[in-house]
């Protein structure tokens, strides 16, 4: 019998991935618990944007904490004096606050049954043959399984004996307040600019009362994206520096080598290492993978070796083939810039309207990456 302490499972971490993980399981009656550090709602460091095709695995509506849709999405390549826009009849990119968006899913798991425990750390964990302990702040908890879902700097992977396998790339996103005028310059279209920094880009989102700006570069170095994001401000005509408080954080863009199950363990959104290696985007993967997890956990009977199996199948099938795919464009992508700089000055519209298809999830990473034609016009430029 399940004591109160006690759970079928424990989701660590209340962002998009635990909460959505939490979610599914409640709706299917099972005794789940969301523990987080933070006191809830808390605040996260992030541009804010959902693509179209996050948005086609959402469990809820979420339209209540969207503050601006993106229809139109630009890509501006300064270096090359290259500019191309992309339009939908959906928008492509939503944009959210995420204090708003996180606290609505974990609010709507505890609605279907899921017990939520704020300002709760998890210190370490033991696995049993049956079970796993929990220590935490507000005591000793025991479940059958365990879903990992806290972050980039996961706990629960440390604890577990996960080794860092994982690429972690550098971000800096700063919330300005601008004036009507220059909200409403903004206010149609995300933006994304390259060529700024080596092997990274910039982005300007618009949210409901100022902008989201910020800088991410893919390569493993972060030196001088404090000056990166001032210059970028400033080509925007954001004049003062001092309207800039810049908040680093840490995005993983490769899966952990070593496996995201261990025993009754399971990793899912950042803590597994699935945001978008092109750019840079987690909560599609971090909604999806901990949708997955669910599945896992319930499809396979609570029994772990069924759960590995359909978690290793369903993960490889849905995300992590497509992943793979994305990092060999994303290779060629900052790796080579002026070459793909060529490319977007010959196949351009071809290539933003490829990239708006894969965030509206008309197609993936895998199928753009499998065309013969595709590296045709590659080695034509190459050769130019």
């Amino acid at each position: 019998m399940i004591n109160q302490k006690d759970y079928e499972v424990i989701v660590v971490g209340a962002g998009p991935a635990g909460s959505c993980a939490a979610l599914a399981l409640a709706r299917e009656g099972v005794k789940v618990a969301v523990i987080d550090r933070a006191q809830l709602p808390r605040q996260k460091t992030c541009a804010g944007g959902i693509v179209h095709r996050a948005l086609r695995h959402m469990p809820i509506d979420i339209r209540s904490v969207v503050d601006r849709k993106c229809f139109t999405v630009q890509f501006n390549l300064p270096a090359s004096s290259l500019c191309f826009s992309i339009s939908r009849d959906q928008p492509i990119i939503s944009m959210t606050m995420r204090d708003k968006f996180d606290h609505l899913l974990v609010s709507e798991a505890q609605k279907a049954g899921a017990k939520i425990m704020p300002a709760c750390e998890v210190f370490d964990l033991r696995q049993g043959p049956n079970s796993i302990v929990l220590e935490t702040a507000r005591g000793r908890h025991k479940a059958r399984f365990v879903i990992g879902a806290d972050g980039a700097l996961s706990r629960v992977a440390r604890s577990g004996g996960w080794q860092e396998t994982r690429q972690m790339i550098p971000a800096l996103e700063c919330r300005v307040g601008v004036d009507d005028r220059m909200l409403d310059r903004f206010s149609q279209a995300a933006r994304f600019d390259f060529d700024l920094i080596p092997d990274g880009y910039a982005w300007a989102f618009p949210k409901k009362d100022h902008l989201s700006i910020g800088i991410v570069r893919i390569g493993r170095q972060s030196s001088r994206l404090h000056d990166a994001v001032t210059r970028y401000a400033a080509r925007l005509g954001i004049e003062s520096s001092a309207k800039l408080k810049p908040r680093g954080f840490l995005i993983p863009i490769s899966p952990r080598k070593d496996g995201l199950i261990k025993g009754r363990i399971l990793l899912v959104g950042d803590a597994a290492g699935l945001a978008d290696p092109i750019t840079a985007e987690g909560i599609f993967s971090a909604v999806l993978s901990g949708q997955i997890a669910a599945e896992a956990l319930i499809g396979g009977g609570f029994e772990t070796e069924s759960v590995k199996e359909r978690f290793h199948r369903e993960m490889n099938r849905q995300i992590l083939r497509d992943l793979k795919s994305g990092r060999l464009a994303g290779n060629f992508f900052y790796r080579y810039p002026k070459v793909r700089n060529r490319v977007f000055r010959r196949f351009g519209e071809e290539l933003t309207e490829a990239m708006a298809r894969v965030a509206m999830g008309e197609i993936t990473y895998e199928a753009v990456m499998k065309s013969p034609l595709n590296y045709l016009k590659l080695l034509s430029v190459w050769k130019s």
